[in-house]
């Protein structure tokens, strides 16, 4: 009996070890994939894409030090992010998927790795939101979402930033860890 749980078990080990029989992609029926069309009609208009994005991330410069200006100024401030982070987000869906077509082919992790590359971006040039919003008196933020029915969405974010003060670095800080 022992050397029959012996035989087993090295059985049961190589059949573990042993790779998966993998499809090409061309065998697996139109079905079963995803239509990444719907995200991008081409390779060609997700690059397109990702170039304007990385062109209007500096933009977010504009509302640096007029967060607590107005309600008004704080709600354009948060819609740009969350527009941005939108598009990066779908920019990132379609590269990784298309990675996850075929791992052995280099030009979708390309892609993914100019996706990734962007959300580095974008941390660093949203770093000083943070510390900028720790520097607001928590009475003049609550104001704000009270006056402003439209930053309604933002106020966990909000309140949550105002919990962390304690555990963020100033805006050099967080921009060194951003592009991190």
């Amino acid at each position: 009996p022992n050397r029959m749980a012996r035989l087993t078990a090295v059985l049961l080990a190589a059949a573990l070890a042993a790779p998966a029989a993998a499809k090409e992609r061309s065998e697996i029926p139109e079905a079963y994939k995803w239509n990444l069309d719907e995200l991008y009609p081409s390779e060609a208009a997700w690059e397109q894409a990702r170039l304007a994005l990385a062109a209007r991330l500096p933009t977010l410069a504009a509302h640096k030090g007029h967060l607590g200006d107005s309600a008004g100024a704080l709600l354009a401030a948060l819609q740009q992010k969350s527009a941005l982070e939108l598009d990066l987000v779908r920019l990132y869906v379609y590269a990784s998927a298309r990675s996850d077509e075929d791992t052995r082919a280099a030009r979708p992790r390309e892609l993914q790795q100019g996706a990734q590359q962007l959300f580095v971006d974008f941390g660093a040039a949203l770093s000083w939101l943070q510390p900028e919003l720790l520097t607001l008196d928590p009475a003049k933020v609550a104001g704000f979402l009270a006056s402003e029915p439209r930053l309604a969405p933002w106020r966990f974010f909000l309140e949550d930033t105002l919990r962390g003060k304690p555990h963020t670095l100033d805006a050099a800080g967080e921009e060194l860890l951003a592009e991190a």
